[in-house]
């Protein structure tokens, strides 16, 4: 398993569940505009929902590819299932659910969150 380098006192972590803690993390709070360097190639959560607010379906493939795209960095095989629930038509609330399963070295290892958003910004998450 591959280290990975934290801005925090924790420097280099390689515990499987912190690294892919870590990553989803980061895709939650990341600015997609954080950097000109390596502009287009930030993978964030708010910028998906403000480019996918009318687009349920869209929103779910990106963010598949997004967080795909980020745990395989640190993993052999990753597979990211997610779930879009509106609560009600005349409630702002939306649930997202996201299931990602990362293979390592013969390990399997399944991560849940529930993220609760509030007229499409994020104002909970939750382990499931």
């Amino acid at each position: 398993m591959g280290k990975m380098l934290t801005l925090d006192s924790s420097g280099y972590v390689s515990d499987p569940a912190i690294i892919a803690d870590r990553v989803m993390g980061n895709f939650f709070v990341a600015n997609y505009t954080q950097t000109n360097v390596h502009w287009g190639q930030i993978y964030s959560l708010p910028y998906l929902i403000s480019k996918h607010a009318e687009d349920m379906f869209g929103l779910s493939n990106s963010i598949e590819q997004a967080l795909e795209a980020m745990l395989s960095g640190y993993f052999d095989n990753v597979n990211v299932s997610v779930e879009i629930a509106v609560i009600s038509e005349h409630n702002p609330l939306q649930n997202i659910k996201i299931v990602a399963t990362v293979f390592k070295g013969g390990t399997t290892m399944d991560i849940g969150k529930l993220l609760t958003l509030v007229k499409n910004r994020i104002s909970k998450i939750e382990n499931v």
